[in-house]
């Protein structure tokens, strides 16, 4: 114990000796997520191996966060610290799903909180599907349509390259905008028509309906369908010629021949009683 004891502190003083940058503190009531990526940072900046940084992450814990040092690894502690402190794998991802750009975040700010859901959603990605899913998410979460058409057509190499065209697209979409609402009044100042022409139009319009509804009751077939529609809402069977099948009697059908049709001295003559003479 005594010898674990001294090396601890061997490996303390030259760590202490060794570093350029002091790692930062949590105390658990701020972001886990950005704490841990400063203390990566301080990490690879000097250059601590897994004994040196595990004692300054176990170093920089403190109040309800203290109990969070007891891993045997720094991965361990950092496992325990997002456990604790921050969003599980499946918050992340719903939080991802549903992610927009909220107007009072810069993208700068976005891009930040894109990547560290990314992160904490897929931690075991490979570096390079994780960085396009970064990518691909932040061009969903800002809802401009032309703009993720714009990221997909040049497609930026990492976050930070994303995050300067889109400043870009903005600004120039801004800029297009401003400059093209006057013309667009004038535009349409010069295409409104006059009363004249208006008037012309409402009379084609009404001309072209009453065409359209002279053309529909001579069709073929549209008399004898009204007819029969007739019929049937009078509760009557429709008028069927048996020669044609036209909505007529057969006496009266244009095409049936002569002795299909009664002649005029074969009708019977008037008398009273036959309802063809007068009653009295």
């Amino acid at each position: 114990m005594a010898n674990n004891a001294a090396l601890a502190a061997a490996l303390n003083n030259l760590a202490n000796r060794e570093a350029r940058f002091k790692a930062p503190t949590y105390r658990g009531d701020t972001d886990v997520e950005l704490f841990i990526t400063q203390f990566d940072a301080v990490m690879a900046a000097n250059r601590w191996e897994e004994p040196a940084a595990l004692l300054h992450l176990r170093q920089a814990l403190e109040g309800v966060a203290f109990e969070c040092g007891r891993g045997a690894t720094t991965q361990e502690i950092r496992e325990a610290l997002q456990a604790r402190f921050g969003l599980t794998t499946r918050q992340a991802r719903e939080k991802l799903v549903n992610l927009k750009r909220d107007g009072r975040r810069s993208l700068y700010e976005h891009g930040t909180l894109v990547e560290k859901l990314v992160n904490r959603a897929y931690p075991t990605l490979p570096d390079a599907d994780r960085r396009e899913m970064i990518l691909d998410h932040f061009s969903r979460s800002l809802d401009n349509k032309e703009l993720q058409r714009h990221l997909l057509a040049v497609p930026p190499a990492n976050l930070t390259a994303a995050i300067r065209t889109t400043e870009e697209f903005l600004q120039i979409g801004d800029s297009r905008s401003v400059t093209s609402r006057p013309q667009m009044k004038a535009m349409d100042a010069a295409e409104e028509p006059s009363d004249m022409e208006k008037m012309v139009t409402l009379f084609q319009r009404a001309l072209a309906d009453q065409t359209n509804a002279i053309l529909a009751a001579v069709k073929p077939g549209a008399a004898k369908g009204e007819a029969e529609r007739s019929d049937r809402r009078n509760g009557r069977q429709p008028i069927s010629c048996y020669h044609c099948q036209g909505p007529h009697v057969v006496r009266e059908c244009p095409t049936a021949p002569e002795w299909r049709r009664p002649s005029e001295s074969r009708r019977p003559e008037p008398y009273q009683g036959n309802g063809r003479g007068p009653s009295n």
